[in-house]
């Protein structure tokens, strides 16, 4: 049977700007393989000119253009667009150059708007009310192959904790995070920390002479765009609500979770009451007290961490970029024959 899809042009349109965290890059990146599976051709238009960033994703062999909508004038079967900065302007334009429009969106504010959204953050299933066809819930957060097949290691002893808030964690919870681990050292000698954060970060600078005072224990990682392999031995995660809490419940972490953005609040809490996280809640209202007592609860207590890692790992299974991509191409192709004015 011929692969409808074979050669089909799909576009993102991704926010790459240092406020906009490392979230939208990577889980684009995740669902772009998965059309790359079906067939399709993908090309990555972003913000800005972040080397990092256009390294990373011509090191995954895509083309990308740079902060330019109408450089080759391409029409495209398929644009997903992931971004919070796009004006009704940039989506008119992206509603004539596509023939079906897609869009993530965690803001929940593109109903009727867009072909398809994407909300992953709300706590839902898969519902087709109005114009637009939506996908939400859990089971359709985009996750790296890498996450769901990584094998947990030998430990070596100590009791390892990560801190990671994304690459940007403009609230500073990642300083509360590391001012708790640092309190609980005298009392758990074996602790080991790795932190996680990008160079776009407003407290760059204060995380790293944290980290330098703590070095006996600690490491920190800049821009890392896998953790998969430096997660494996991790005790306990302590990070944010976005993409990269689902790739710790995939790998099975237990995790105590601070949002930082409201968006992520909904399905972090249809987590927490699930039994998959420890939510302590939004980073406005976490203290160190409450993350001190939430750390020692959980190193005081292996078979909690046992249960958490369990129960995150049934909730999130992996398989979100390939329901998305399988989802685009069923809406797409039942919609294939339409008089599109190209």
């Amino acid at each position: 049977m011929r692969n409808l899809n074979l050669g089909l042009l799909v576009c993102f349109r991704v926010a790459t700007m240092p406020e906009a965290g490392g979230g939208h890059v990577s889980r684009c990146l995740v669902v772009a393989q998965s059309f790359r599976k079906l067939g399709c051709k993908c090309q990555f238009i972003i913000d800005t000119k972040n080397p990092s960033i256009i390294e990373r994703l011509e090191a995954a062999n895509y083309e990308v253009l740079v902060n330019d909508i109408t450089q080759s004038g391409v029409n495209y079967d398929i644009v997903i667009m992931d971004s919070y900065y796009l004006d009704d302007n940039d989506i008119s334009y992206w509603r004539s150059h596509s023939r079906f429009l897609v869009a993530f969106d965690d803001q929940d504010c593109l109903q009727n708007i867009v072909d398809l959204r994407i909300v992953p953050y709300l706590a839902a299933g898969k519902s087709y009310t109005g114009s637009s066809h939506t996908l939400s819930g859990i089971t359709y957060i985009p996750v790296h192959d890498e996450y769901a097949t990584a094998q947990r290691s030998n430990k070596d002893g100590s009791l390892h904790c990560a801190v990671s808030f994304g690459l940007r964690d403009g609230c500073g919870a990642t300083l509360i995070a590391l001012d708790a681990l640092n309190s609980l050292k005298s009392i758990h000698p074996n602790l080991r920390v790795s932190c996680f954060i990008g160079t776009g970060s407003p407290h760059l600078s204060a995380i790293k002479r944290k980290i330098a005072s703590m070095s006996s224990f600690s490491e920190l990682h800049i821009n890392s765009s896998s953790l998969a392999r430096t997660f494996s031995d991790v005790d306990i995660a302590i990070g944010a609500g976005g993409l990269g809490l689902y790739e710790r419940m995939c790998m099975g972490l237990p995790n105590i979770v601070v949002t930082i953005a409201d968006n992520q609040q909904s399905l972090a809490s249809w987590a927490d009451t699930r039994g998959g996280v420890r939510l302590l809640g939004a980073a406005k209202d976490v203290g160190l007290s409450n993350m001190i007592e939430a750390i020692e609860h959980l190193i005081a207590t292996p078979d909690e961490r046992q249960r958490l890692g369990k129960v995150a790992q049934e909730l999130c299974d992996g398989r979100g970029a390939d329901r998305i991509s399988q989802a685009v191409m069923e809406l797409f192709n039942s919609n294939v024959t339409k008089n599109l004015d190209f």
